[in-house]
């Protein structure tokens, strides 16, 4: 480009530099935004393995209730089939049910007949 007739030299532009700053009050309001962010992520945490443990223990009993033997149900039913049930059991004969074995009968279309083969008395 010229200026009153005269060529201007060609320039390299410089080489700027983004320096990007915030307040005082801008960063206090940060550190205070990231405390409370990090409660809210221990609370988190601490509620997850609140859960996780509630389903453990949960399962646990699932497990428990679907392979364990009804003192009840044995007064109340005293047949034949149902003792050699019960032998079966006590002896491992039959299977025990893994709660992921529960679930899984639970999502076949025929659920009631495989548990029934499984545990007839349930």
């Amino acid at each position: 480009s010229e200026v009153g007739g005269v060529a201007l030299p060609k320039m390299p532009l410089p080489q700027l530099k983004r320096v990007e700053t915030i307040g005082t009050q801008a960063a206090a309001v940060l550190a205070n935004a990231l405390g409370e962010l990090k409660k809210l992520r221990s609370g988190l945490e601490k509620l997850q393995h609140l859960d996780q443990k509630a389903i453990e223990e949960g399962t646990l009993k699932i497990e428990e209730m679907a392979n364990g033997i009804d003192e009840d149900q044995v007064k109340a039913q005293p047949s034949d089939a149902y003792k050699a049930f019960l032998l079966e059991k006590f002896t491992k004969q039959r299977a025990s049910l893994s709660f992921e074995s529960i679930v899984s009968i639970y999502l076949s279309s025929k659920h009631e007949k495989d548990m029934a083969r499984i545990n007839p008395f349930l």
